[in-house]
């Protein structure tokens, strides 16, 4: 399927910014991604490597959304692994990282993540004027779940623009 690349990104873009409530807009973007890249669940967290913590933000999968921003205890402490991972990901400029074997993992994402502990994802760096502000994880059931090409999807590199 050939996609038009600024067609593809506005399309996104449209329907990330469709709504103020996180629910509506992450549903909408997944029902439309999922449309041209495997994915069982999107989540999107804030992280501060200065703090060492991770703010979950978002999580939907087809069963439904979880929204944590806003609840009392939301943030996620850092294993020290997760924090050099992170910053060694960021010093790298790898814009994807593909996930397929969980176990490979630092020990500390897996217990901050724990959803991640049975799915293949792809990890995009969200950044602001070169600083990374967050991830968003795209994430399919099973292992081998992605590939490279996976990783050049227009959606994935627009987000990295």
């Amino acid at each position: 399927m050939t996609i038009d690349k600024n067609a593809f990104f506005r399309e996104v873009t449209l329907r990330i910014c469709s709504s103020l409530d996180i629910d509506q807009a992450i549903e909408h973007t997944f029902s439309y991604l999922e449309r041209f890249i495997p994915v069982d669940a999107l989540g999107l967290i804030f992280t501060d490597l200065d703090r060492g913590r991770i703010y979950p933000v978002a999580k939907f999968e087809r069963e439904g959304v979880q929204i944590f921003i806003g609840k009392k205890g939301s943030w996620i402490h850092m294993e020290e692994d997760l924090v050099e991972a992170s910053r060694a990901g960021e010093a790298e400029e790898k814009p994807v990282i593909i996930l397929n074997h969980p176990d490979e993992l630092p020990p500390g994402m897996l217990r901050s993540i724990p959803w991640l502990t049975s799915c293949s994802a792809l990890v995009l760096q969200l950044k602001i004027h070169g600083q990374m502000i967050g991830k968003m994880i795209l994430a399919k059931k099973g292992l081998e779940g992605y590939l490279e090409k996976d990783a050049s999807n227009p959606f994935v590199m627009m987000t990295l623009s």
